[in-house]
């Protein structure tokens, strides 16, 4: 008879007891598992690096920060509640160090560590933007301006995904509002910079990313939006 193990809601399951001759190429093996959906016990996997059930039912985007929490219950920020799930944030505080050793290797890009989805106060406002790990700097726009952070929220988990926005096209009902001013939300756009890509703000039909050689501004990008369970 098999054996079951019961993984609840924020439950984390720890990479480094993972003995080495499990492990696929270095990286984390995936798991037989099952998922009650809509009164259905659904067959799928587990993929240890972001441990979302892949049933079919559930989409999401992996996020490498989720890899850096070692306490779910503690230093975390949910969004405001919504009809979709809830998306929780990682508070990293000024001069707290980023263990990058831990995230899984197949999210390295050239041998360097990720850039995550990321939001930071400043003046007032949380504006959204990104976060290079191999610097644990975050970079934010404001007024056209760069915003680099030291401080900042990390994004780990959520039922989201990327949907493409057309020139002039009006921001989908469903994109997340990951940051907001005193007047207006602020969502987080995808777009294609100098090789890579990257991260940045999107107000009305403009998505503004903050680079090293100052603001890049696009009309074309990918927003991100919540998805049903």
């Amino acid at each position: 008879m098999a054996s079951w193990l019961n993984i609840r809601e924020d439950r984390k399951l720890d990479l480094l007891k993972i003995p080495p001759e499990f492990r696929v190429n270095g990286k984390a093996p995936i798991y037989i598992a099952k998922a009650r959906i809509d009164s259905s016990l659904v067959p799928g996997y587990v993929r240890q690096r972001n441990p979302v059930a892949s049933t079919g039912a559930v989409r999401a985007i992996p996020s490498p920060a989720a890899n850096l929490l070692t306490s779910p219950d503690r230093d975390t920020s949910p969004n405001s509640s919504t009809k979709m799930s809830t998306i929780r944030w990682l508070n990293v505080r000024e001069g707290r160090t980023l263990n990058t050793d831990i995230i899984d290797p197949e999210y390295f890009v050239n041998g360097e560590p990720p850039i995550v989805i990321a939001r930071a106060w400043h003046g007032g406002h949380l504006l959204p933007g990104y976060v290079r790990l191999s610097n644990h700097v975050g970079y934010f726009v404001q007024r056209r301006e760069v915003v680099k952070k030291t401080e900042f929220q990390l994004l780990l988990d959520g039922s989201l995904e990327w949907q493409e926005v057309g020139e002039g096209d009006p921001v989908p009902d469903n994109a997340l509002k990951v940051g907001k001013t005193c007047r207006e939300p602020l969502f987080l756009g995808k777009a294609f910079v100098n090789g890579e890509d990257l991260l940045g703000m999107v107000t009305g039909s403009v998505c503004s990313v903050a680079t090293d050689r100052g603001v890049f501004e696009t009309r074309t990008f990918s927003i991100l939006v919540q998805v049903r369970r």
